[in-house]
């Protein structure tokens, strides 16, 4: 399912903007994009782009003495 998910925002050409970072409020975010008729190939591109944000924003705030942190682990595979 990400590999699909993947592929699909890489067809992106103009990458659709989800800004809520709570899960409820971004799905309504999708769907409203969805009736608004914008393409899903910039929907998952921008939904992409919103978890990486905020993934990102969350290790900048760790701070372990001078340890490396290297993200791992898989997206949960839900369904919106």
């Amino acid at each position: 399912m990400l590999r699909s998910h993947s592929s699909i925002s890489l067809e992106s050409q103009n990458r659709a903007n989800i800004s809520n970072t709570c899960t409820i409020f971004a799905r309504q975010e999708i769907v409203t994009r969805i009736s608004e008729g914008v393409p899903i190939e910039d929907i998952v591109a921008g939904l992409h782009q919103a978890i990486a944000s905020r993934a990102t924003g969350m290790l900048k705030q760790l701070k372990i003495g001078g340890l490396r942190l290297t993200p791992s682990g898989r997206i949960p595979e839900q369904p919106l």
